[in-house]
């Protein structure tokens, strides 16, 4: 796409971030592709490609996957190609509500650890260390 038409449109792909497939036989997929195609299987059972190009994602993933793994889903297809995405919209939403998304994060956070770390007050007076009925240092039991 010509840069004159990609600063013209809302988004545009920079690549592709990564290929997927299902197979009855994942396993055997997956060698097949390492012997015929020379892919370097991972640990993991799947393999990062790397390469290079301005605004692409810096890997691409493959991966054989059971067939019945549901990863696809609610796709019925045997295979999925994950585009890396650039959109200026999405950019501009993220840009302007980032700060007061992160406002908000820490309120949440705030407001749990509150919950989650005041003293419970029971009625009564509290013990006296001297009683015995709580540690010789006065401090909350470990």
């Amino acid at each position: 796409m010509a840069a004159s038409a990609q600063a013209q449109t809302p988004g545009h792909i920079t690549g592709v971030g990564g290929v997927f497939v299902t197979s009855s036989d994942p396993k055997a997929l997956a060698k097949w592709y390492r012997d015929v195609l020379g892919i370097d299987l991972q640990p993991w059972g799947g393999a990062v490609l790397h390469y290079d190009a301005p605004g692409h994602p810096p890997v691409l993933a493959w991966n054989a996957l059971p067939q019945n793994s549901g990863y696809l889903a609610p796709s019925k297809r045997e295979f999925m190609i994950d585009f890396a995405f650039k959109s200026r919209m999405l950019d501009m939403m993220l840009s302007a509500n980032f700060d007061r998304a992160v406002e908000k994060l820490i309120g949440c956070f705030e407001a749990r650890a509150k919950v989650l770390f005041t003293p419970v007050r029971q009625s009564g007076p509290a013990p006296s260390p001297a009683s015995g009925s709580g540690p010789a240092t006065g401090g909350a039991p470990a």
